[in-house]
């Protein structure tokens, strides 16, 4: 990969070039929202069958979970805790054993689901 700078409101930024020119963006630069470490089991469901799971790091906006299944990514899954309910997500990344999803929330409902998040975040473990 070749660096290609950048101007912005902030001076000159440096991106990561791939081969096929496209620019990729640092983790901090994609992510909309603050991500907060949380150890919760969970369960992915696809189609009609149920996968256990753990959340590794949650926020608005996705979550990284730890799966006995490694959905491929771009599946529509959804997710079940206790506290969240049933959250619609969308695979974006996929490693060995881990996965990264973005929740699929309407935005008429993420501020309740901000709520409910900010509540579970606060109880003591």
């Amino acid at each position: 990969m070749r660096a290609a700078h950048q101007g912005s409101a902030g001076g000159i930024g440096l991106r990561r070039r791939d081969p096929n020119g496209h620019v990729r963006l640092s983790v901090s630069e994609r992510r909309q929202f603050k991500r907060d470490a949380i150890a919760m089991r969970a369960t992915l469901r696809i189609n009609q069958e149920s996968y256990s799971a753990e959340l590794l790091d949650i926020s608005v906006g996705g979550a990284q979970l730890r799966c006995s299944l490694v959905p491929r990514t771009g599946l529509l899954i959804s997710i079940e805790t206790e506290g969240l309910g049933v959250i619609p997500a969308r695979v974006v990344r996929r490693l060995p054993r881990t996965i990264a999803v973005e929740f699929d929330i309407p935005e008429t409902r993420r501020t309740e689901f901000k709520e409910k998040l900010d509540r579970l975040l606060k109880t003591p473990a």
